[in-house]
């Protein structure tokens, strides 16, 4: 599979854009349920809230399965309610306040997701020296190209050690902490992605990835993690990132950035390694949330 347009459906999924349109999308149309009579009208409104609910059940987006099973049970009750014609004052007041319900239920969940929509500003330590632990993505295939991580020491004059390696997971990971020799670094983690596509479980990565940036606070670096990119039914994935980001003081980077690489045109090799088109985009996107 390549990047492009073939990939921007699933992409767009994975990186949370969806949530944010089915959830919006959904509210807009229940809306419109309690103002319009039209059969053909109605029959479109039911078809395009059924699609918003696939949206946003497929994103993954890190909140809780709760949350997910409440708001879709409102919006289905919403719908059947909606579908009664009689007109009586009492049933027609329960109809616009389970509409009403559902619709802040939608915008808050929307308000909670959306600060991890947008990018944040790294200032990074004066005269540190970065390290970066992570797999492919950062390492590169070919050894003789260039990785996001040596366009990025190009473009700002950084100090950057790549300690990156081709297959590396949250648990072989640990091996590129210990390399990192002194204390007070900046820390750029960039893993997770063969433990999301491989077998490891939520849970056994929430742990492995606890040890690493449990390591990296008590070492007193600044730590940079980017968020993953989530396929459908890893929720648990984003929430141990997120959990563990604010447990630990980690600065994450929203999962769209790297999905805006994926998607763009030959910013990959084979949809998930990027091509030097995707590294330099990488590196340029990175820097642009540096702040000295």
């Amino acid at each position: 599979m390549h990047g492009g347009d073939m990939n921007y459906f699933p992409l767009r999924l994975a990186d949370g854009t969806f949530f944010f349109a089915g959830m919006f999308l959904a509210s807009a149309c229940l809306l419109a349920f309690l103002w319009t009579k039209s059969r053909p009208v109605r029959l479109l409104l039911r078809i395009i809230i059924f699609a918003c609910m696939l949206f946003v059940i497929l994103s993954s987006t890190p909140i809780s399965i709760w949350l997910y099973i409440f708001w879709s049970f409102l919006v289905l009750l919403s719908l059947a309610l909606n579908h009664i014609k009689l007109t009586h004052t009492k049933i027609t007041k329960v109809k616009f306040g389970s509409t009403l319900v559902t619709v802040i239920l939608s915008f808050l969940l929307l308000g909670f997701e959306l600060p991890h929509y947008f990018t944040p500003t790294i200032s990074l330590k004066k005269n540190t020296r970065i390290y970066v632990i992570g797999d492919s993505l950062s390492a590169g295939l070919d050894e003789r190209e260039k990785n996001w991580p040596m366009f990025l020491a190009e473009k700002t004059h950084l100090d950057i050690v790549n300690l990156a390696q081709p297959g590396a997971n949250t648990q072989t990971a640990q091996k590129q902490m210990n390399k990192i020799p002194a204390s007070g670094a900046t820390v750029i983690v960039e893993i997770g992605g063969n433990d999301l596509l491989g077998k490891t479980d939520s849970s056994t990565f929430r742990t492995q990835l606890e040890v690493l940036l449990k390591f990296l606070r008590t070492q007193n670096h600044q730590i940079i993690m980017f968020e993953l990119p989530l396929p459908p039914f890893k929720n648990a994935f984003g929430a141990a990132q997120r959990d563990l980001a604010k447990k630990y003081d980690v600065t994450l980077i929203p999962k769209r950035v790297l999905t805006n690489i994926f998607i763009m045109k030959n910013g990959t090799l084979d949809g998930i390694h990027l091509s030097q088109i995707g590294h330099q985009t990488l590196a340029a996107s990175f820097r642009n949330l540096l702040v000295w």
